[in-house]
């Protein structure tokens, strides 16, 4: 699948000589009046044609138009500069996909087989490889995949982006807890945990990890006011079932960049396979974000496409229509298999259509 954007613009705002006012008019729009000598300029005001004889008031009209035109046309460069990323992401996730689908088509034959053992050892090989089998692991969509008691937050401050390869973190305060249960993975193999934990001089933290079902291990007494790397490999997984649990009893505590891979070696931070992040893009189960890192970016989930510079949406289309900020489209705007037909009122906003 690959996404490619192009946009036609017409200026609405066009002086447009004829002898009778033109149909639909925008707040705005100019209109030169040929039906009197010598011909009259006028600006729809939204509800009648407004005689604009004085050349300074006309010039100032006109300016303010022009830089509106000007202000779309930023927005939609910048919108069909994020849509090369965007196509750049989508191929590499086309790529990896690929990948995933072959060796999953592997795996199905060694099924149809009845080879239990080919399977396990087809799972193994791919896992070997470095894969991290934790999703969120570091709190880039937020708390998703975790459980928390108390306000565990998300930080993403200098300190922890100096200090973290995926430059975010989980923060829990005094009487919290944050715990994962992963499944599914390979009995009897042995499995490498790494993570990073930073606490305050007056933070109290102890970390439980369970194999299982039953305690493997437990860690505390870590340096304060420091990034910890703390590692731990378990001998297996009786059930394929290992457990991480965080719990504070006072102060601050900052923990992220989770990784666990088979095989007794801890490796260092990446996010799961399925999972892109990087300072200008992410890709996870809630969509495609692309940043500019200027707070511009472009956001693209299963239901909704939007541009944003900060908090203000310049450009978003969902299933209620598309809506374009200080702008509007006049007329069909037809590209390959897109079309965008405007509704009436144009208040209405804008239908758009897949063409077969």
């Amino acid at each position: 699948m690959r996404s490619m954007a192009q946009f036609c613009i017409k200026d609405i705002h066009d002086a447009a000589p004829s002898e009778t006012a033109p149909e639909n008019p925008m707040t705005g729009q100019i209109w030169i009046d040929i039906s009197v000598s010598p011909p009259v300029a006028k600006v729809w005001n939204g509800t009648e044609w407004e005689t604009q004889n004085e050349s300074a008031k006309l010039r100032e009209t006109i300016e303010a138009l022009l830089t509106k035109q000007t202000e779309l046309r930023n927005r939609l460069a910048e919108l069909d500069a994020y849509s090369g990323a965007e196509n750049d992401s989508i191929s590499a996730l086309n790529d990896r996909m690929e990948l995933i689908e072959r060796d999953i088509r592997e795996l199905a034959e060694l099924v149809a087989a009845n080879d239990v053992t080919g399977v396990e050892e087809a799972v193994a090989a791919i896992r070997g490889t470095g894969m991290n089998e934790i999703t969120n692991s570091s709190g880039l969509i937020g708390l998703t995949g975790w459980t928390a008691t108390g306000n565990v937050l998300v930080d993403r401050s200098m300190e922890t982006r100096l200090n973290t390869a995926s430059g975010s973190c989980f923060k829990l305060g005094a009487n919290m807890a944050l715990s994962k249960r992963l499944t599914g993975l390979i009995p009897n193999a042995q499995y490498a945990l790494a993570f990073r934990l930073r606490r305050t001089s007056q933070g109290s933290v102890t970390i439980g990890l369970f194999a299982g079902g039953n305690p493997a291990a437990r860690i505390d007494g870590l340096k304060a006011d420091i990034w910890n790397n703390v590692e731990y490999v378990f001998e297996d997984a009786p059930d394929g079932t290992i457990e991480i649990l965080v719990e504070t009893a006072s102060g601050d505590v900052y923990v992220g960049d989770f990784v666990l891979t088979i095989g007794n070696r801890p490796r260092a931070w990446t996010p799961h396979p399925l999972e892109t992040y990087s300072d200008c893009r992410r890709i996870d189960d809630t969509g495609i974000t692309l940043s500019s890192g200027n707070e511009r970016s472009v956001s693209i989930t299963h239901s909704r496409i939007s541009v944003a510079s900060g908090t203000v949406e310049g450009f978003s289309a969902d299933a209620a229509g598309v809506r374009v900020q200080n702008a509007a489209v006049s007329g069909t705007v037809t590209h390959g298999k897109l079309m965008v037909v405007p509704c009436d009122p144009a208040s209405g906003g804008a239908d758009i259509y897949l063409l077969d």
